[in-house]
């Protein structure tokens, strides 16, 4: 496998049963000629009928993600993989591939209705987490402590504060503004831009 490009470090990893990156994890299964879910538990989790295969030169499959996302590129543990979403290229920014710079979230909540309600699937760019690089009427998703909310931001660079800024008058009226004190955390807490979004219909 070291001679298909596979690390040395990678296979290690694999040896003594320890944790691996789902990056290195979809690098590994490709090699194999496996899928990621027999890769990690022996067995397919998903079983597709020739029709409903993957074209991946169309399109990217992007993780739903139920729980710890970091912002950036960093690895998802693959138990807060929910399922896998294709998503055609030409709804999302190239490049992609399988470092995970697209992940989905679901909506919870009515902040930021009519433009994203409760239930609604947002993909988002994790490449796009700049806090000088916020666009206004940009939606973003932030994390804060254990929390996850996807609103507008506004970043004020002197007071060290970012704003976040819901889309729904009802919930503003409610619960007013919300912000988070830069100087108190160390990382970053926007995980990245929304991109793209869908809902299903009733």
């Amino acid at each position: 496998m070291i001679s298909k490009g596979l690390k040395r470090s990678i296979i290690d990893s694999i040896m003594r049963g320890s944790d691996i990156s789902v990056s290195n994890a979809y690098e590994v299964a490709k090699i194999l000629g496996v899928s990621v879910e027999r890769l990690l538990t022996g067995e397919d989790r998903y079983h597709l009928l020739p029709e409903q295969r993957i074209n991946e030169e169309e399109g990217y499959s992007v993780p739903l993600v139920d729980g710890y996302i970091s912002g950036g590129m960093g690895s998802i543990p693959i138990e807060h993989i929910v399922e896998k979403l294709w998503i055609p290229k030409k709804y999302l920014r190239s490049p992609a591939g399988h470092d995970f710079r697209y992940v989905a979230l679901k909506v919870n909540g009515y902040s930021m209705e009519p433009l994203l309600e409760e239930g609604d699937i947002v993909v988002i760019d994790r490449a796009d987490c700049d806090l000088k690089g916020i666009q206004e009427n940009g939606i973003y998703a932030v994390r804060q402590d254990d929390l996850y909310y996807v609103k507008h931001l506004h970043y004020e660079e002197k007071g060290k504060t970012l704003q976040l800024i819901s889309a729904s008058i009802h919930f503003t009226r409610e619960h007013g503004f919300e912000y988070i004190n830069l100087k108190e955390i160390e990382e970053n807490p926007i995980i990245g831009k929304v991109v793209f979004s869908f809902r299903k219909w009733e």
